[in-house]
């Protein structure tokens, strides 16, 4: 026995010291009881597992790159760089900004220059979408250009010509003179998922050719300001100036969006940038080729968003729609049988989530065709259908303000925090009212207080207080008091030419 203690221990020593001694090598010892008792057994296998698994990861990323550079070598031929040029004036005067005689008043009358016309030159990028020469970019890299010059990615360059404009959607198609050239190929944007791969090609900083990597953050991203149909597509791929009009594409090569701008508080990239996605702008592209502008369906209807007070008045679990705050006479709507305080839910059975959702829905159908619009009115869900008109070119109101005047008052004004008065005939005629219009007039608001918190603002009319109309300091105090205290009431509200709702809470 204790001869075989000593010669397992003998054992253990060696491979201990192969162990040490020899690193490619992975021993396993192991101790097993037999017919001639205990034996101690060492298997020795090539340590080549951590350093099988480390090469894995490098052909992951070799051929994640191998990827990247086929992508680029697949795009890079289709975006060009486009180089706008146009003229500005400036005004000056002869030692205009330096002390002295010239920068007398007086001598300025006399030797004033006359305006000069300077060139001025920006930088962008466009993505040929037609082999016949056509480029898909933004309207503001070319928006005023006297001039449009157009490079390839092989060096030829070519004059440019505007085939339309969308100042809407920061769209713009462009043509040159050249056929057989290489056309991107457009992807399907709707399928865009978050997180997903995206290469970013384009010129920024004058530098042609450039593309760099990233994912998508975001999809569906409006309210940016920096268009009035907004459906951006949000990424991290290095976007900076120049790259506007540029292409974002996926891993299949597939051009998914045209980059547009970025969020930067000093011009440069800090990972958000934006793009149109394809989808709309290829439907955007195609109306400009054959219209020459872009025609778009339309309701004829005024929309406000839903928030958590009107979501309640509603008795909705969640604010989701678009709440109607006026029909357009002789329109859609109207014909159809949409009223002033509907709330559209659904179109063609997908749901609105908002203002910006339904109005992108909307104007992605074509004047003439038919939806079916989802209705909460009165508590109860209703279809209606509607035939859509052709969007207007502008239809947009200006809203006027009121200025100072007197401040009639009561309990229920002062309990909201807000001044009215009644629409007489010089009221009338001094802010133009139409003869039509009831109300009150809103001359003053505490934005402490529940209708300044609301959004009312000074020279707003009231129309309207839940279901009864005001006519006059009157009805308006007794609408209030007929509402109960801490719930929130419906106001229908006149602002300029437009009519909408606000949901304003009684004080208990």
């Amino acid at each position: 026995m204790k001869r075989r203690i000593v010669g397992l221990s003998i054992a253990f020593g060696i491979f201990g010291s192969l162990a040490l001694l020899a690193r490619p090598l992975d021993l396993h010892i192991s101790l097993t009881r037999g017919t001639s008792g205990l034996t101690a057994g060492v298997h020795a296998a090539p340590a080549v597992a951590l350093a099988q698994t480390a090469q894995d990861g490098l052909e992951s990323l070799r051929s994640q790159s191998k990827a990247f550079v086929s992508i680029a070598k697949e795009v890079l031929p289709s975006v060009v760089t486009i180089v706008c040029e146009k003229t500005v004036q400036v005004t000056g005067m002869p030692g205009q900004g330096n002390p002295g005689l010239f920068a007398d008043p007086f001598f300025g009358r006399f030797f004033q220059q006359e305006p000069n016309r300077i060139p001025e030159t920006g930088t962008g990028s466009g993505v040929v979408v037609r082999r016949d020469g056509y480029i898909l970019t933004n309207n503001h890299v070319v928006r005023d250009a006297d001039k449009i010059r157009v490079t390839l990615e092989d060096g030829r360059a070519f004059d440019a010509e505007v085939v339309g404009t969308d100042p809407k959607s920061d769209v713009a198609v462009i043509k040159i003179k050249a056929d057989g050239l290489d056309a991107a190929k457009l992807g399907n944007s709707d399928q865009l998922e978050v997180g997903e791969w995206v290469l970013a090609v384009g010129n920024p900083f004058q530098l042609s050719s450039t593309v760099t990597a990233g994912i998508v953050s975001a999809v569906g991203r409006s309210n940016i300001g920096l268009a009035d149909y907004e459906d951006f597509i949000q990424t991290d791929a290095a976007i900076n100036p120049g790259n506007s009009g540029g292409a974002l594409v996926n891993l299949d090569g597939d051009v998914v969006g045209i980059n547009t701008a970025i969020a930067s508080r000093n011009g440069g990239n800090q990972g958000i940038g934006f793009a149109i996605p394809i989808n709309m702008a290829g439907r955007i592209m195609d109306s400009l080729i054959s219209h020459g502008k872009v025609v778009r369906g339309w309701m004829g209807v005024s929309i406000q968003n839903i928030n958590d007070t009107t979501a309640e008045i509603f008795g909705m679990d969640r604010p989701h729609g678009a709440l109607v705050g006026q029909v357009t006479p002789a329109s859609p709507a109207e014909d159809a049988g949409i009223r002033q305080g509907d709330v559209i839910v659904s179109i063609d059975g997908e749901q609105v989530k908002d203002v910006e959702d339904l109005q992108l829905k909307i104007v992605d159908h074509d004047p003439g065709a038919k939806v079916d619009l989802g209705i909460l009115r009165d508590g109860k869900e209703r279809s209606i259908t509607i035939e859509l008109g052709e969007l207007p070119a502008d239809e947009a109101a200006k809203a006027e303000d009121g200025g100072e005047r007197g401040s009639p008052s009561s309990r229920s004004t002062d309990l909201l925090g807000m001044s009215l008065e009644e629409l007489t005939r010089p009221v009338r005629t001094e802010l133009d009212i139409p003869p039509g219009v009831e109300g009150l007039l809103v001359t003053d608001v505490d934005p402490a207080k529940p209708a300044g918190r609301a959004g009312l603002q000074r020279g707003d009319i009231i129309m309207r207080v839940g279901n009864d109309e005001i006519l006059s300091l009157r009805s308006f105090e007794e609408a209030v008091k007929g509402a109960r205290l801490g719930k929130p009431v419906l106001f229908l509200v006149r602002r300029g030419d437009t009519e909408s709702f606000l949901g304003i809470r009684i004080p208990e």
